[in-house]
Parts: structure tokens; C-alpha cells; sequence
């Protein structure tokens, strides 16, 4: 089991149905656990996870990254698997992937310093 999942699924004593479609869904219990969580943040801490989640298109691992359970690196990089996958079949652009990865790694990292620093 991935890292990052099997932390979630532990830290929130929920279950993840993870497959490589998008047509599935999540058991009810966890979405509950989910909502109550994020119920529970305050608007600043939400703002922040708001904009990890656009960026990196994952609660789980966006979360993650907002309680120090994996590196802001590895967070980018689980987030972008098909992509990098696409990189490795196709190839690489460069002047549009590499600036694309830059702006992205900037916000990310924007984003978890700003949550850091709510932290103190």
C-alpha cells in the first residue's frame, strides 16, 4: 500500500477504495470522517488546504503534506505519476512542462508554508 494511504487510512480509521479509474467511490463512513474533519478547521487553515487541493488534485495527499506526513517533493511527485508516465512515453517539453512543474512546485510550496506558519 502506498505511504501516503495507508497513513490516511490509519490517522483517520478509514477505508480507501483506490483504483486507476475515476468511476468509483468512496465508502460512506469515510466521506463522514472527511467532512468532520474539515468542519473542524478553521477558514485560514481550509483557505490554505484549499489551494494544495486545486494544485496537487488530491485531498489525501494534500493532507498529507498539512500534517508533516510526507515532504512537499513527494507530495508533487505522487500528485503528477501520469503525468511523468506521459513524460517518459512521449517526451518532454521543454519552455511548457518544465515552467508548468515550476509554477506549480511555487504554489505548492506557497501553500504549505503559509499552513506551517499557522501552526505557530
Amino acid at each position: 500500500m502506498d505511504p501516503i494511504v495507508k497513513w490516511f487510512c490509519e490517522h483517520y480509521r478509514v477505508h480507501l477504495n483506490v483504483r486507476n479509474n475515476l468511476d468509483y467511490e468512496q465508502p460512506s463512513d469515510t466521506i463522514t470522517v472527511l467532512q468532520w474533519y474539515l468542519h473542524r478547521l478553521d477558514d485560514w487553515s481550509l483557505a490554505g488546504l484549499d489551494v494544495l487541493v486545486q494544485c496537487l488534485r488530491s485531498t489525501v495527499i494534500s493532507l498529507a503534506i498539512m500534517n508533516d506526513q510526507t515532504s512537499i517533493a513527494d507530495g508533487l511527485r505522487a500528485s503528477r505519476l501520469e503525468e511523468i508516465s506521459q513524460h517518459q512515453e512521449w517526451g518532454y517539453v521543454e519552455g511548457a512542462h518544465d515552467i508548468t512543474h515550476a509554477d506549480l512546485a511555487l504554489r505548492v510550496h506557497g501553500a504549505a508554508l503559509y499552513l506551517n506558519l499557522l501552526k505557530k
